[in-house]
């Protein structure tokens, strides 16, 4: 069966999302620093990524919205240090979101590969960060015009490894799970795919697991792949 489409998720592997956080960190803390410059610089960027932590996973798993999580970010962190300010709460919420999708940093590989890509698939994304966020840092990144469709976690649709997403796009695109591939860089991403059928692309995988390094990779190794469900 030939392949028809490729899932793609969105941060660390289409843009290098890792830096962008790091830096959105060390920006929300010297923010915060500016109304309470007592307080240790390393032990609010700890808790940031802590709370950050404990948000995103009640997000994906459908207990909280996406606006919820953006302001409970930052209500836990103010929380820890005892600290009660609900205008800045809700500046940082906005803050922190707004400086990650101005400052998004694609791949250099990215665009020319998805370019590629395009001509021969159809191409979606599958990733768990909230729709809105996600959609304006596809955008940003100039990657949009070659996607079908984004799907995100919100409402009914639980995020990775969930099947929600992936059934839905499946359903939606009228394709059956041996016609796509899903290309990620977490176990949530293997997982979800693998629990639906769909082959697993693992980028930079762990020790002793098969994948590719980079985006860039993909259109070579696609023509590499051999299994006994997908032929390409």
């Amino acid at each position: 069966m030939a392949l028809q489409a490729i899932f793609l998720d969105l941060d660390n592997t289409l843009i290098d999302f890792s830096t962008v956080r790091r830096q959105a960190y060390v920006a929300a803390a010297a923010a915060i620093k500016t109304y309470y410059p007592g307080l240790p610089n390393k032990e609010l960027i700890r808790v940031q990524r802590e709370k950050t932590a404990e948000v995103y996973r009640e997000f994906i798993s459908g207990e909280i919205d996406y606006d919820t999580q953006c302001r409970e970010r930052f209500q836990r962190v103010f929380n820890h240090f005892g600290i009660k300010n609900p205008a800045l709460i809700k500046y940082l919420a906005w803050f922190f979101n707004n400086y990650q999708e101005r400052n998004v940093k694609p791949y250099v590989s990215s665009e020319v590969t998805l370019q590629l890509l395009a001509r021969k698939y159809r191409l979606f994304i599958i990733t768990n960060g909230p729709y809105p966020h996600q959609k304006r840092k596809l955008k940003l990144a100039r990657l949009s015009p070659f996607i079908e469709k984004l799907y995100a976690p919100g409402g009914k649709y639980k995020g990775k490894p969930e099947p929600h997403l992936f059934l839905s796009a499946l359903k939606e695109a009228n394709l059956r799970p041996k016609e796509v591939v899903h290309v990620g860089d977490e176990i949530a991403d293997i997982l979800g795919a693998t629990n639906c059928g769909i082959k697993p692309i693992w980028i930079r995988p762990p020790k002793n697991e098969v994948g590719i390094n980079d985006i860039g990779e993909l259109p070579l190794y696609l023509k590499q792949v051999n299994s006994e469900n997908l032929a390409i």
